[in-house]
């Protein structure tokens, strides 16, 4: 089960962190609060990967509710997301925005925003002569 990072705030204990070959590291205890909602860890592993894009913890048992719990780790979704299939892995499951289809997440909007902005920039920026 994959969660996003898009604004997290971090709490974990910092002896019960191991680096996992170049996926990333795996912390055994930890609560994460994001625009999606909170994840808990208290008595497993959640591994976030090396570019701090995701955290991938074993799957829930149900992924029907908007609780979620697995062995060791509980979460709560925030409105307006939900768990769908993850393409790239069979039986596997990610965190998205619930609407529109296709409708990129704010992470995304704000580097496509701050991209615009730095071509308009580029654009108003008188030549040199």
């Amino acid at each position: 089960m994959t969660f996003p990072i898009e604004s997290m705030q971090i709490s974990f204990n910092p002896r019960g962190v191991e680096a996992f070959e170049d996926r990333g590291s795996v912390y055994h205890t930890l609560e994460i609060h994001d625009t999606w909602g909170t994840l808990k860890v208290s008595s497993g592993a959640a591994l976030i990967t090396t570019s701090f894009t995701d955290v991938i913890v074993p799957a829930a048992a149900d992924t029907s509710a908007e609780n979620l719990a697995g062995d060791g780790w509980s979460a709560t979704l925030a409105g307006g997301f939900r768990l769908t299939p993850d393409p790239g892995h069979p039986s596997s499951y990610r965190v998205r925005r619930s609407g529109r289809a296709g409708y990129p997440s704010t992470a995304a909007r704000g580097r496509r925003v701050f991209r615009d902005q730095a071509c308009l920039a580029v654009q108003l920026r008188p030549e040199a002569h």
